[in-house]
């Protein structure tokens, strides 16, 4: 399926009608063949409804608990991106895995995905927005003390910051009108009992790019696997030669960077 896009967008361009459009077709075929008809019908209701209301729990089969979804938000199509088509699942292989450090964790998504597909995984999780670690709340109550979930940013310097913006477009910047506490990888390393991160998920909205230009070197060896999410190509040219630089090599599915130390002898 993921070919099939791939190829239309190469014919026709990601931005146009038919692309989104046929993207759109796509996405509701897939869906009912993974999740169903009744999950299908309850997620293409909510995506269309207004803003506002109760979220409702819906049931998706590579998740182990149900995933509350809000009427009218950015919820639904990263539900679709996550559970169904599975973005984050290009990672290759992973033995037993501890620690996910989910950078941006929205409302639990990624860390979900994860914690059902790894029995023995915990994660930390860190949300800066109030209304998104509500729902975070919710949503990874289930997995009990799989999950420790903070209010914080993931910074290059752990210090306190401005946020603005919602949903999945929260990010950093000097106009923000919300303060938020935030956390360094350096400081995660030091505060965790396995001083090691499996993986390390950066969907941070442009945060990646000072964490990446001043010395990654002090925390890349305690990591296994990063899955960055790059905003811009000049973020993602500092991110790709940081990490070229340090010997780990960066294969790109759909829209994230799956990063790994390359192996001696291979390449």
């Amino acid at each position: 399926m993921e070919h099939l896009r791939k190829a239309v967008r190469k014919i026709v361009g990601w931005d146009s009608w038919v692309y989104r459009r046929a993207s759109q077709i796509l996405n509701l075929f897939s869906l009912l063949k993974c999740e169903g008809l009744s999950t299908t019908r309850a997620l293409t209701r909510l995506g269309r409804s207004a803003p506002g209301g109760s979220a409702e729990p819906l049931r998706f089969r590579r998740l182990t608990h149900p995933f509350h979804i809000r009427p009218g938000t950015k919820d639904t199509s990263v539900a679709i991106n996550n559970f169904v088509r599975e973005e984050y699942g290009a990672f290759g292989e992973l033995k037993d895995p501890k620690l996910l450090v989910d950078g941006g964790a929205y409302i639990g998504d990624t860390t979900a995905y994860f914690l059902s597909r790894f029995p023995k995984l915990r994660s930390l999780a860190l949300e800066p927005m109030a209304d998104s670690i509500e729902m975070a709340r919710l949503n990874l109550a289930p997995y009990g003390e799989r999950v420790e979930l903070r209010e914080a940013a993931l910074t290059v310097d752990g210090t306190t910051v401005r946020m603005s913006g919602v949903q999945t477009g929260a990010r950093i910047g000097e106009s923000g009108d919300i303060e938020v506490p935030s956390l360094s990888i350096p400081q995660i390393l030091e505060s965790t009992p396995e001083k090691h991160i499996n993986i390390l998920k950066l969907d941070i909205e442009g945060a990646e790019g000072p964490i990446f230009a001043q010395s990654p070197e002090i925390w890349l060896d305690w990591v296994e696997l990063i899955i960055v999410e790059t905003h811009g190509p000049d973020i993602t040219d500092t991110v790709l030669t940081a990490l070229k630089a340090n010997g780990w090599t960066a294969v790109r599915a759909r829209n994230l960077y799956f990063c790994r130390k390359e192996q001696k002898g291979l390449r």
